[in-house]
């Protein structure tokens, strides 16, 4: 394929990337949020992804095999999507005053506060995963038959994984 291709290809995805996205986002926030936990607490989404990046890094380790622990500076710095320090600081008092999530302290340094789901959080997260999962199921059958939804996921996958790597050794992203 010719670079101009290649080009016209990149814009053409990233267009249906970010109405897909959209369009995802307000029908989960519109539907299925009002059916989950996050919609019957009236939490918006900027609660809801603060909740699911938190819980994505649960149970992680650092390198040495030591607990990986999230600040509240590295949550507002590497979290997707970016929101300001304030904003994420906000979403996090709402979440633990809501049961959702805690706070702690490592070493008795009450300088850096650590944040991690509660078990409510966890349920919260993993009900509203399977709500989404169900409306993906749904609408994709709608589309395709197994074997190319087979092939897209193989696609989406290589391709999320090649971000994740990139975004992972790349600090200056904003």
């Amino acid at each position: 394929m010719e670079n101009k291709d290649i080009n016209d290809l990149s814009k053409i995805l990233l267009r249906n990337h970010q109405r897909m996205a959209f369009i995802a986002n307000r029908i989960f926030t519109c539907n299925i949020h009002n059916e989950s936990p996050f919609g019957r607490d009236n939490q918006t989404s900027v609660h809801q992804d603060v909740m699911i990046w938190i819980y994505s890094v649960r149970g992680k380790k650092n390198e040495d095999g030591s607990t990986f622990d999230v600040n509240m500076g590295y949550l507002s710095k590497k979290m997707l999507p970016r929101y300001s320090a304030s904003t994420v600081s906000r979403a996090v008092e709402t979440l633990v005053s809501g049961g959702f999530m805690e706070r702690y302290f490592l070493n008795g340094n009450r300088k850096t506060t650590y944040v991690r789901p509660t078990q409510k959080g966890v349920d919260l997260v993993e009900e509203t995963k399977r709500l989404t999962s169900d409306w993906i199921a749904k609408s994709l059958s709608k589309i395709f038959d197994s074997e190319m939804s087979e092939k897209l996921l193989k696609i989406q996958t290589e391709y999320v994984n090649m971000l994740e790597e990139w975004y992972e050794n790349d600090d200056d992203l904003d």
